[in-house]
């Protein structure tokens, strides 16, 4: 496993965590009825945060410091992880609508506080997709092997 496996591996994890905690004391809080400002403060916070993850791996100023150089195909993996992402995204909705479709009907209606949850969700979906794909993008890559002939 190369060093960007590691880092994808990481970043999966760190992920899966935090957004099953927010997951789990979001259902607490619905729960028990006591939905707060610092919650949702909290979840938009977590948003930004896996939205502009994806970036870091391609930015100038991080590149500069860093020991290791990032080349045209660290540059594409990245491209490519995101490209996976918004594809997933896309298909959350489409399946989510779809579901609301046939659960609430076409004259049923759905709580205001569902669109919040449903962002965080298409987000978390997002950030645990694109770190995937980044892990089977570095692992079929095959100049990617560290300490082989240069």
């Amino acid at each position: 496993m190369n060093r960007k496996q590691r880092q994808a591996l990481f970043f999966l994890i760190l992920n899966l965590t935090c957004w099953s905690i927010l997951a789990f004391s979001g259902l607490v809080l619905y729960l028990s009825g006591i939905m707060s400002t610092v919650y949702i403060i909290a979840c938009a916070g977590c948003v930004l945060w896996s939205s502009f993850m994806w970036l870091i791996p391609i930015s100038k100023r991080l590149r500069s410091r860093s020991k290791a150089l990032m080349d045209e195909r660290d540059i594409t993996i990245s491209k490519q992880c995101a490209f996976a992402g918004y594809i997933s995204i896309w298909l959350f909705f489409i399946v989510i609508g779809i579901v609301l479709w046939f659960t609430d009907g076409p004259d049923g209606t759905v709580p205001i506080g569902a669109f919040p949850v449903l962002l965080y969700l298409g987000m978390g979906v997002f950030a645990v997709v694109t770190n995937i794909a980044s892990l089977i993008l570095y692992k079929n890559d095959t100049d990617a092997i560290e300490g082989g002939a240069a």
